[in-house]
This record gives C-alpha cells, sequence and structure tokens, in this order.
C-alpha cells in the first residue's frame, strides 16, 4: 500500500483577463494520496454549481475545470481559489485573479478567454489562430472608427 501524501496543486489556475459577458474556464490539478478532493471558492466561501447557476463544476483526470457563463464584472471581478484536500495534512491553495473589463470602461480590450488547456499542438494552432483573426478584427475597426471621424 503506497505511503499517504499530502495534496499538492500541480497546475494552478490561471490569472486572466476577460470581457463582461463572456465564458470564462479555469483548471486546477492536484494531486496526491488519496487522490485529493478539489473545490472552488471566493472569499472564503466554497462555490457550488447551483450558487448562481452561471457556475458549472466540471471533474476532469487529476482535476477539476470551473466554468462561469456568462462572467459578471460585478460578481466574478476579483480572486478565486482552488482547493485540493485528502485530509492527511492542510489543504493545499492556489489562487487565480480574475479582472473582469467592461466595454465602457473607457479602455480599448480585446481579450480571449484560456477555456482549457491545449492537449494538442493542433488545439494550440487554433487558438493562436482564433487570437490572430480577433487581433485583425480589432485592428479594422479602429481604423474604421477613425476614418469616420475624419469625414
Amino acid at each position: 500500500m503506497p505511503a499517504a501524501a499530502p495534496a499538492r496543486i500541480t497546475e494552478a489556475p490561471r490569472s486572466v483577463k476577460v470581457l463582461d459577458n463572456s465564458v470564462l474556464s479555469l483548471v486546477c490539478r492536484a494531486s496526491g494520496n488519496p487522490v485529493p478532493e478539489i473545490s472552488w471558492s471566493r472569499g472564503g466561501r466554497r462555490l457550488l454549481p447551483t450558487s448562481p447557476k452561471r457556475y458549472t463544476i466540471i471533474d476532469i483526470t487529476g482535476g477539476s475545470v470551473l466554468w462561469i457563463k456568462p462572467v459578471k464584472a460585478r460578481w466574478d471581478d476579483g480572486f478565486v481559489d482552488c482547493v485540493a484536500n485528502n485530509e492527511v495534512s492542510e489543504p493545499a491553495t492556489a489562487r487565480a485573479s480574475i479582472r473582469v473589463y467592461t466595454r465602457d470602461n473607457g479602455e480599448s480590450v480585446l481579450f480571449i478567454t484560456y477555456l482549457l488547456s491545449p492537449t494538442t499542438a493542433g488545439e494550440a494552432v487554433i487558438w493562436s489562430l482564433v487570437f490572430v483573426v480577433l487581433n485583425v478584427c480589432n485592428f479594422v475597426s479602429k481604423i474604421a472608427s477613425k476614418l469616420l471621424q475624419l469625414s
């Protein structure tokens, strides 16, 4: 029988910048013996899939995904914690910052949300292409706006 090992975070959720009303997924992975249970919290309060229904928590191999749909600046801007606990010792915790931008905050912002870690080179290429297309659209929009101001 393998020896007990405390829970440890092996992949912490990444701090992100997202647009209000967008979709966000955060990934957290942990290891330990016994296998730790992963939960999510904000301000010391555990997030449950039913509170509010904008949150979905998906168990994945060795981890968990927190899906927020839609992201709301009023409620989601701040920090979220991934907590891994297997009762061997104190729980392991990793914190991610969520910065939510609204379209009317005076900043020109275009962000692609980091949904799930790319698992293949093909997925990484697709995300890169999506990012390029979004940046081109943003650039064209800025040029059109300037041309309209000149006329």
